[in-house]
C-alpha cells in the first residue's frame, strides 16, 4: 500500500396505442410465440445500443493501454551514464513496475469490455466496475509519476504533490469499493423494505475517508520537514484507518445480509412448488454475496495490516515490495468479489426440473391414444381437429351481441358463459337440433372446416370481452389484451378490422371450445344437478343465472342426443388433450394461446390445467395474453395471485361438470409431480409467466422474495 516517500389511414389513436402495448417487457411470454420475431428484432437492436456504448470506453481503455506500453518500453531503454541492468528497487525498476501493473488494470477493463459487451444492463455493470478499476489505475500511474519524479531529480515541492495525489488515489480505492457495497446493500433495503444498514454504512465511509485524508495531509507535512518517522506513522494510521473502515462496513453487511437469510430460512413453503425454488434461488443469491463480501473484506483488511508491519517494521529495498505486492493482493481480491457482488456473475433464476416420470401420460403416450383407440373415437378427436374459427367470424358474432342476439349484452359484465347460453347456443340450433357454432358457420357458407393454427385455452367465467380481446391481440402480436379491449368497448371494430388487415391476419384461424364444440350434444339443456357441496351449490346457482341481469336462464329445448362421458368415444369433451397432439403431429404451426383472466381462475380450471401441461410436456408453443403485465407483478403489494398461483394444485382444481374433473384426475399418475409441472409451467424459465432479472438486479428480486415470503406466510396464504 502507500509506503514512505524515500520508498519507491385508420384511427391515428388506434396505432399510438398499440406501440406502448407491443413494447412492454414486465412479463417474457413464451419465446414460441407469433411474438417471436419481433422479440428478436428488439433483442438486436437492444444489443447494438449496447455495443455502441460499450466501444468508445473500450476504444479509450486500449488507446491507454497502448501509451503505457510505450511508456514501459521507454523505460526499459538504458540512459548512457546508468547501468543496463534494470533493479527493481531503483526508481526505474519501480517506474516500470507500477506502469506494469497500471498496464494490468487496463488489461481488466479491456476484458470487462469484451467478455460482457453483450449482458443485458452491462453499460451499468462496468460503469461501476469501471470506476473501481481505473481508481488503481491511477493509483498505479501516480506511483510510477513519483518514481519518475525521483528519478529526474525533481523539486521536493512535486515529489509531495505528486505522493499526496497517490495517497488521495489510494483512498479513492477503498472509498469506491465500499462504495460498491453501500450500493448492494441499498438494493437489499430496497427490496426488502426496511433497513439494512445503508446509512450506517455511508458515515463510516465518509468518516473513513476524511481521517485518510487528515493523513495523508499530515504525511505530506512530515515529508516537508523531512521527519521520516512521523511520514511512517502518517501513513500506517492511514492503513489502520482503512481497515477499521472496511472492518465496520463488513460487520454491517453481514448482520444485514445474515438477518435477510435466517427470515427466508423460517418461511415455510410448499414443497415442489415455485415459491421453494425462489426461496431457494434467493438464499443462493444472498450467500454468494455473503461470500464475497467476506472473502473481499477480510483480504482488503490483512492487506492494510501487512501494509502497517512493512511501514512500520521493514526497513530497506524491501519495504516497497512488500508494500506493493500488499496492494496488488488487496486489488485482486477485492476486483474478484466486485465481480460477484456487482452481480455478473449470478445464480440463474430458478427453474423446475422436470419430475423423473411424467405425471400425465406423456406426449409419445396421447399420440398413442390418438392412433389406437377406437375408430369413432379417431373420427371424433379429427372431427373436432378440422373445426376452427377466423377473426373475422369472430368479429361478426360480436357484432351481433346486443343487437341481433342477446339484447342485453354487456361487455363490462357478461361472461362467456352467459354469451354461450344466450348467443353461441341459440344461433347454432338447427331444426329440433343443433350442431357446433363452426358448422352452423359452414351451413352459412363460410368456410370454417379448416384446421386451426392456434388453440385458445380460457375459462368461461371470464368475460367474452376479454376472449375476444385476447384473440385479437394476439394475432396483433401483443401480449396485453387491454388496449384491445377498451377500443371494442368503443364500438371501434371497423378500425381493428383495419389493422387486422394491414398485418394480414383477418383470416387466422383458432380453435376456441364455445364455438367448435357441439353444445346441443352437451350442456344446452341445463347447468346439472345442484351439488351437495357449499361452494359447488353457490357456482351452480350463479352457473343458472345471467351475470348482468341475476335472471335466472331459458335453457335449450332441442332434441339433440346428450353425449357425454358414459359414451367416450362419441363424447366431445373428453378429448382436447387428445386433439391438441394430433393438430401439433399434423399442422407444424399449431400452438396454443392462453387467454387469462383478470383473476387467473384459468389456471384453476381442470380442464384448462389439462390442456396446459399437455401442451408443455409435448414441446409445444404455448403464449401467454395477459389483461395487463401489470397485474402480475410478484413485487406488488397485492400478493393476492401470487399465493394463489404458487399453491396450485390439480387436487383442488374446479369443473363445471364433477365427472369432467373426475376424468382429468384419473388420467394423473401422481398429482404431486403433476403439480410441480404445473408450477415448471407457469414460472419456470419456459414458462408463461416468467421473469428475468439481469446482473446487479438480482439482489433485488432476492430481497423482494424474502419479504413477499415473509408476508405471504404473515398471511397465512402458504400453508
Amino acid at each position: 500500500m502507500l509506503h514512505s516517500v524515500h520508498d519507491a389511414g385508420h384511427d391515428p389513436g388506434f396505432t399510438d396505442i398499440l406501440a406502448p402495448a407491443a413494447s412492454h417487457l414486465s412479463l417474457s411470454t413464451c419465446s414460441e410465440s407469433t411474438s417471436s420475431k419481433a422479440t428478436c428484432s428488439e433483442s438486436s437492436d437492444e444489443d447494438k445500443r449496447r455495443s455502441q456504448k460499450i466501444r468508445p470506453a473500450f476504444v479509450a481503455i486500449a488507446a491507454l493501454m497502448i501509451f503505457q506500453v510505450a511508456l514501459i518500453c521507454w523505460a526499459c531503454v538504458p540512459i548512457p551514464h546508468e547501468s543496463s541492468k534494470i533493479s527493481i528497487f531503483s526508481p526505474r525498476g519501480t517506474f516500470v513496475t507500477n506502469q506494469v501493473l497500471a498496464a494490468f488494470h487496463c488489461c481488466c477493463a479491456l476484458g470487462f469490455c469484451f467478455i460482457w459487451r453483450r449482458m443485458s444492463h452491462v453499460p451499468m455493470l462496468l460503469s461501476e466496475l469501471l470506476v473501481y478499476v481505473m481508481s488503481g489505475w491511477s493509483f498505479w500511474l501516480l506511483g510510477a509519476a513519483l518514481s519518475l519524479t525521483y528519478l529526474h531529480g525533481f523539486p521536493m515541492a512535486i515529489q509531495i504533490a505528486v505522493m499526496s495525489l497517490q495517497g488521495f488515489s489510494c483512498a479513492c480505492i477503498e472509498f469506491c469499493f465500499t462504495y460498491l457495497l453501500q450500493i448492494r446493500l441499498s438494493l437489499l433495503e430496497k427490496g426488502f423494505g426496511s433497513c439494512m444498514g445503508v446509512q450506517v454504512t455511508r458515515r463510516i465511509r465518509l468518516f473513513t475517508m476524511t481521517c485518510q485524508l487528515t493523513f495523508v495531509g499530515l504525511g505530506a507535512h512530515a515529508e516537508a520537514i523531512n521527519a521520516q518517522k512521523a511520514l511512517d506513522w502518517s501513513y500506517a494510521a492511514f492503513h489502520l484507518i482503512a481497515a477499521v473502515g472496511v472492518l465496520g462496513i463488513l460487520i454491517v453487511s453481514a448482520k444485514a445480509i445474515l438477518s435477510l437469510t435466517n427470515a427466508m430460512r423460517e418461511v415455510p413453503v410448499p414443497k415442489q412448488s415455485f415459491a421453494k425454488l425462489e426461496k431457494d434461488w434467493s438464499l443462493n443469491v444472498l450467500k454468494r454475496m455473503a461470500a464475497a463480501v467476506l472473502v473481499s473484506g477480510s483480504v482488503s483488511i490483512a492487506s492494510h495490516l501487512f501494509c502497517m508491519h512493512a511501514i512500520l517494521l521493514v526497513h530497506g529495498g524491501f519495504r516497497p515490495l512488500l508494500g506493493t505486492a500488499y496492494h496488488v493482493a488487496d486489488i485482486v481480491a477485492e476486483l474478484a468479489g466486485l465481480v460477484f457482488i456487482v452481480g455478473i456473475l449470478r445464480p440463474e433464476m430458478p427453474d423446475l426440473l422436470p419430475p423423473e416420470a411424467r405425471s400425465m401420460r406423456g406426449a409419445s403416450r396421447l399420440l398413442e391414444e390418438c392412433s389406437s383407440e377406437s375408430v369413432l373415437w379417431n373420427a371424433k378427436v379429427q372431427e373436432l381437429a378440422h373445426r376452427s374459427i377466423d377473426l373475422e367470424s369472430l368479429l361478426d358474432f360480436y357484432e351481433k351481441l346486443g343487437s341481433e342476439v342477446m339484447k342485453h349484452f354487456d361487455p363490462q359484465v357478461s361472461t362467456t358463459a352467459d354469451v354461450v347460453r344466450q348467443a353461441v347456443i341459440p344461433l347454432s340450433r338447427v331444426g329440433n337440433g343443433g350442431v357446433a357454432y363452426t358448422d352452423y358457420l359452414v351451413m352459412a357458407g363460410k368456410p370454417s372446416r379448416q384446421m386451426p393454427d392456434c388453440m385458445v385455452t380460457h375459462t368461461w367465467s371470464s368475460l367474452f370481452l376479454h376472449l375476444v380481446a385476447a384473440v385479437v391481440s394476439d394475432a396483433l402480436e401483443l401480449d396485453e389484451y387491454h388496449y384491445i379491449a377498451a377500443k371494442i368497448s368503443e364500438g371501434k371494430l371497423a378500425t381493428i378490422r383495419h389493422r387486422l388487415v394491414e398485418k394480414g391476419v383477418l383470416q387466422n384461424r383458432y380453435w376456441i371450445c364455445c364455438f367448435c364444440v357441439n353444445q346441443h350434444a352437451s350442456i344446452c339443456n341445463g347447468v346439472g344437478k345442484a351439488p351437495g357441496d357449499p361452494a359447488a351449490l353457490a357456482r351452480w346457482e350463479r352457473n343458472r343465472r345471467d351475470t348482468a341481469t341475476g335472471h335466472l336462464l331459458s335453457f335449450c329445448t332441442c332434441s339433440e342426443p346428450k353425449v357425454l362421458n358414459d359414451q367416450p368415444d362419441r363424447c366431445e369433451l373428453n378429448k382436447f388433450h387428445v386433439m391438441m397432439l394430433w393438430l401439433q403431429r399434423s399442422n407444424p404451426k399449431f400452438r396454443q394461446l392462453v387467454a387469462v383472466d383478470c383473476d387467473f381462475s384459468v389456471f384453476e380450471r381442470a380442464w384448462c390445467v389439462a390442456e396446459l401441461v399437455a401442451a408443455h410436456n409435448a414441446k409445444m408453443p404455448q403464449s401467454v395474453c395477459l389483461r395487463c403485465n401489470k397485474a402480475f407483478d410478484l413485487d406488488a403489494e397485492d400478493l393476492s395471485i401470487y399465493g394463489k398461483l404458487t399453491n396450485l394444485s390439480v387436487a383442488n382444481s374446479l369443473s363445471s361438470r364433477p365427472e369432467d374433473k373426475e376424468m382429468v384426475l384419473s388420467q394423473i399418475s401422481s398429482v404431486p409431480a403433476f403439480d410441480a409441472e404445473l408450477q415448471l409451467l407457469i414460472f419456470g424459465n419456459r414458462g408463461l409467466l416468467k421473469q428475468k432479472f439481469f446482473g446487479f438486479d438480482s439482489l433485488i428480486p432476492a430481497a423482494r422474495t424474502a419479504r413477499r415470503l415473509c408476508r405471504i406466510a404473515t398471511q397465512n396464504n402458504i400453508v
